[in-house]
């Protein structure tokens, strides 16, 4: 089985690390930095200080001279180009967490990627906050949503997210 990892901010690597181990040792993984925290001397340090996996695309998502919404219009292309010019064909694409690379599920649900969410359910029912949008956006194009906690899932089923595409698997 082919999976794509998407993550873009730092926290989310050292939150990922080890799903990322487990993927590596029993699918074909592959992993795309959406470079939406990106320093490159940063990241040097980052990767080798904490012996996390480098990943095997970077995008140059988060220059400053992009504003929120150019980060997605860039990164909605350069996921799907990048897939289709690899020929990298994943049965499942995840992605953790919140940022604007977790909305990069919106393109890819709408050209029949199967999407998975970890951190799925999480709500502040705030839409003033970007973050709330991100996570409500991936949750719903995703065909499997892990959640940290049984409170997670009811507010997805609340949401009419099908019971059986929503798992309690506890924190990263």
């Amino acid at each position: 089985m082919s999976i794509v990892t998407i993550t873009g901010i730092r926290p989310d690597f050292i939150r990922m690390s080890a799903v990322f181990e487990r993927l590596d040792a029993e699918f074909d993984h592959v992993m795309i930095h959406t470079g939406q925290h990106y320093d490159d001397e940063l990241s040097q340090v980052f990767f080798n200080e904490l012996d996390i996996r480098r990943p095997d695309y970077t995008l140059e998502t988060g220059t400053r001279s992009r504003t929120p919404y150019q980060q997605l219009s860039y990164l909605s292309t350069a996921v799907i180009e990048l897939l289709q010019s690899e020929s990298i064909d994943p049965e499942l694409v995840l992605f953790l967490g919140d940022s604007h690379s977790a909305l990069v599920s919106v393109p890819l649900f709408k050209e029949g990627y199967r999407i998975g969410h970890i951190e799925g359910g999480m709500r502040s029912y705030d839409r003033r906050m970007p973050e709330e949008t991100n996570r409500v956006c991936c949750d719903y194009c995703s065909d499997f949503v892990f959640v940290y906690t049984p409170l997670y899932r009811e507010r997805l089923l609340a949401e009419n997210k099908d019971p059986e595409s929503i798992f309690v698997v506890g924190n990263t």
